[in-house]
């Protein structure tokens, strides 16, 4: 680097970040978490994704009880929902698997 910070431990800390995110022999690659060529919107984990799309019920930030109420229960069913196709499709995959097995 031609600009080095002074202190030693920031030094270290520097390079534990080119070592592991930056440089071409890195432990994780830049290919595998800076992504430019995404055209969607995307998180980094699955906290914020339901924050993002929960937070997009709502037109203002201190919406009034009813509609609070109302989304939440909109979120329970949709994540019931989810759950259920999860476990229906584990169920076929099963019975297509016993299926085929006998």
């Amino acid at each position: 680097m031609s600009i080095k910070p002074l202190s030693e431990k920031l030094i270290e800390f520097c390079d534990y970040l080119v070592d592991t995110y930056i440089s071409s022999s890195s432990t994780f690659p830049l290919a595998l978490w800076a992504m430019n060529s995404i055209d969607s919107e995307r998180t980094t984990n699955a906290c914020e994704s339901f924050h993002s799309s929960f937070s997009r019920n709502f037109s203002s930030a201190h919406p009034n009880i009813f509609i609070f109420v109302n989304v939440i229960k909109e979120v329970q069913t949709n994540t019931y929902i989810a759950i259920s196709s999860v476990n229906e499709i584990q169920n076929i995959t099963n019975r297509t698997y016993l299926n085929k097995k006998s």
